[in-house]
């Protein structure tokens, strides 16, 4: 369904023609892909590479038919390199990641499918497009394919047509339909930028910097029967091109590219290839709901670098039911979006971000931050509003760049920590300076990770794991790279391997009842110019899913009361959650919140764990803050250092001397140590796991019991635990096996106060996805 996606342009230093344009973030309201694209690039011939070539997105593959020839300029690829024939570098050797495949002389792939404009126009009807005949007249059909003849005053730029070829020139053209063209055509515009597809029977040469953009990667943007020959060019969305392409500029793909003759890329070159990372979203929703389709999707760009993508959020919706990232707005606002009816999946949309492969939610706050922006800067009269930019600060905090007309209006937070900006009114500003501080911090964090792996060792020998190296510090936490047969595989290959089952999930494509869930667009949002946003017209629609592999089902799904998990603002976060920013700090932390959680439920015990004093406080705490006192008590009583942090047996006799001292009588906290080593047994088969079991009970009886996790490569929200740490548990929830999967074991997780920029997040707690990590509990009872 709705699509957006960032599309981060490409300059050339080595083009001496006019570059492509700067791609910005646009909303789009196009379909869900009907066909995943194997390749980044296929070329049905040769492939010769004259100036830098760079893929990015996970597993870029690119093959040839025939030869692959690479001149000059190191080139980088994220995915395999193979052709049919042989494979040449008369440069500098090009530069693939640990585990693919440079390689000639291999297989040769056929092309059968490759799409033309007849097989798309027998596939879907023409709407919304400007025809352009082989008798040179010209016709403009509307979002209802009726058509009515035009001349070229009633299209922007200056067209002429003879022998049915068509040409156009113009400084600035900007056309925002489709253009289906019978014959050739000719662009000689500095700057010729399309908002829909380019369809051609016959042959295309651009020259000047060409766009085309349909705000969906995923769906056919340029379809030509015959050759391409272009300078600049700029897409989004998939290519055809059934002859020879020939780049002489630079060229920029979000997307991919199939074509049937020779490929000769003169000058830059990058494709930013994206179906994988749609493939592993649609496969994590395909295990929340059995049917289901995409609302929305945006990709974030990499704060560290102007052209990198960085992190995908998509969300979907529970059923064949059909609406956009407008509507979801609108229903957000009116507050009619029932949350458990949304899943929304944030993913790495690079390869190095694979080990980030899905952090997921419900439906996010996100939209809801999003809506409440929309309005304050509609009150202030900006009332068209557009998104020009997505950036992400790693890892999860994501901020839209938003103009009205051709005023800027800055970067605003939509989701993350919101001590990283600015606070302007209700909301936070991204300046210059916090993204410059950004890309300095990022830079410094290379230089500490050799301290953090000397940390990390220090507690694999107190617990008598294999020491790490530095390549092997930020290995994958899926429970493949954890069984027997990945051992002693790079970190790399591991990361690859897991992405590449991704790729190569088996998929199918099924025909559905499709519901609108509203006849009318309601997005009051940014303006958005999806060419296929109106054309929806059938009831039938051919959906494609991934196969289920397991049929599954969520239980235990339950909160303390006063914690929502759709939201970043409730009674947890505004009045409870301190923020741990002060080294070995979580044991008092976190036993002072939920001491604190008691003081708000029972009213005689208010005055000694939630004095009115510390309401103001809210999460920001540390040794010098407000709470200082009762911070001194407890790390006194828990005997917290500021090198080893609590002790996993001084946290429970800690509490407890605590609570006396405020006269809290009785006996309060227990350690539950039986848990602590049969979280992993074959119990958990059966989906019996004492310690969650009684996390579960502790939580529906809103008594926040802590969890101790300890040993090595734990991620919990945006950070890696390599030691030992304290949270509150706020919530639990697993996911039960049936069917002809029984025997896979139950996945249990707990909803956990971070306390750090993270706040709540799901953390699962087994030692079947986190073979070196161990995780007790802590019980804490006041009457």
């Amino acid at each position: 369904m709705a699509l957006s996606l960032v599309a981060c342009g490409s300059g050339s230093e080595y083009n001496d023609v006019a570059a492509p344009m700067e791609s910005p973030t646009i909303p789009a309201i196009n379909d869900s892909p009907a066909e995943f694209s194997k390749y980044a690039l296929l070329s049905g011939g040769n492939l010769t590479i004259n100036g830098k070539f760079v893929t990015k997105g996970v597993l870029s593959d690119v093959h040839s038919n025939q030869t692959i020839t690479l001149n000059s300029y190191t080139s980088r690829f994220s995915g395999n390199v193979t052709s049919y024939e042989k494979l040449q570098s008369l440069g500098h050797t090009p530069r693939v990641l640990d585990g693919n495949t440079l390689r000639g002389a291999g297989s040769k792939v056929l092309l059968d499918n490759l799409m033309t404009v007849d097989i798309k126009m027998a596939d879907s009807n023409l709407q919304n497009a400007i025809v352009l005949a082989s008798d040179c007249s010209m016709t403009i059909l509307d979002e209802e394919g009726r058509g009515s003849d035009a001349t070229s005053q009633d299209v922007d730029g200056d067209w002429s047509c003879h022998a049915g070829n068509w040409s156009v020139s113009g400084h600035n053209v900007i056309i925002q339909r489709a253009l289906s063209i019978e014959g050739n055509l000719e662009i000689n515009s500095t700057s010729f930028v399309l908002r829909a597809p380019l369809f051609s029977r016959g042959s295309v040469a651009a020259h000047g910097a060409v766009r085309i953009d349909i705000n969906n990667p995923f769906e056919d943007a340029v379809i030509i029967n015959e050759d391409l020959t272009t300078e600049g060019f700029d897409v989004v969305g998939k290519i055809h091109v059934n002859g020879d392409f020939n780049a002489n500029g630079a060229v920029y793909i979000v997307g991919s590219a199939m074509v049937g003759g020779d490929v000769t890329l003169h000058k830059e070159a990058t494709i930013n290839y994206l179906d994988t990372i749609y493939k592993a979203a649609l496969a994590k929703a395909n295990e929340q709901f059995e049917e289901t389709l995409l609302v929305h999707s945006q990709v974030f760009r990499d704060v560290s670098s102007d052209k990198n993508n960085a992190v995908a959020l998509f969300t979907f919706v529970n059923g064949y039911r059909y609406h956009e990232e407008g509507e979801l707005l609108e229903m957000v606002r009116a507050g009619t979006a029932n949350p458990d009816d949304y899943f929304s999946v944030i993913i790495g949309a690079n390869q190095g971000y694979a080990s980030e492969l899905a952090h997921t939610e419900y439906l996010l706050p996100y939209y809801a931050n999003q809506v409440k922006l929309f309005d304050d800067l509609k009150a202030q009269g900006h009332d068209q509003l557009h998104i020009v930019d997505a950036i992400n600060l790693p890892m999860n905090n994501f901020y839209l760049t938003l103009s009205d007309g051709d005023q800027e209006l800055g970067t605003w937070q939509v989701y993350g920590n919101p001590e990283l900006g600015e606070k302007v009114g209700k909301h936070v500003k991204l300046t210059d300076e916090n993204i410059e501080a950004a890309r300095i911090s990022l830079k410094n964090q290379g230089e500490q990770v050799a301290q953090r792996v000397a940390d990390a060792n220090a507690m694999a020998e107190e617990l008598g794991l294999k020491a790490l190296d530095e390549d092997e510090f930020d290995l994958s936490d899926d429970e493949r790279a954890r069984s027997e047969a990945m051992q002693g595989k790079s970190d790399e290959l591991l990361r690859i391997e897991e992405w590449r089952a991704i790729k190569e999930m088996e998929e199918e494509l099924v025909e559905v009842d499709v519901m609108p869930v509203s006849p009318d667009s309601l997005s009051t949002g940014p303006v958005t110019n999806g060419w296929l946003s109106k054309a929806w017209n059938k009831i039938k629609k051919k959906v494609k899913k991934i196969i289920p592999r397991c049929k599954k089902k969520w239980r235990d799904n339950n909160f303390i009361a006063g914690v929502n998990p759709y939201s970043r603002n409730d009674f947890w976060m505004n009045n409870i959650s301190l923020k741990n920013n002060w080294a070995n700090n979580c044991g008092p932390i976190a036993g002072l919140a939920i001491a604190r959680y008691h003081g708000t439920r029972i009213s005689k015990y208010a005055a000694a764990l939630a004095p009115a004093a510390t309401t103001a406080d809210k999460r920001n705490v540390n040794i010098k803050g407000v709470l200082n006192p009762d911070l001194k008590e407890l790390r006194k009583f828990m005997r917290t250092s500021s090198r080893t942090g609590t002790m996993m047996w001084n946290f429970s006799s800690g509490l407890e001397k605590y609570l006396g001292q405020k006269n809290v009588s009785g006996k309060k906290v227990r350690w539950l140590w039986y848990d602590a080593w049969i979280t992993n047994s074959t119990f958990s088969i059966a989906g019996w796991n004492p310690l969650y079991s009684t996390f579960n009970s502790e939580v529906k009886a809103n008594r926040p019991p802590a969890v101790y996790t300890y040993g090595l490569y734990l991620k919990v929200g945006n950070k890696r635990i390599n030691g030992g740490h304290i949270m509150p548990v706020l919530g639990t929830k697993k996911k039960v096996y049936y069917s002809l999967c029984y025997l896979t074991p139950t996945k249990h997780y707990v909803y956990v106060d971070t306390e750090w920029d993270a706040g709540k997040v799901w953390m699962r707690m087994d030692r079947w996805a986190y073979w070196f990590q161990h995780f007790d509990g802590i019980k804490i009872k006041v009457w």
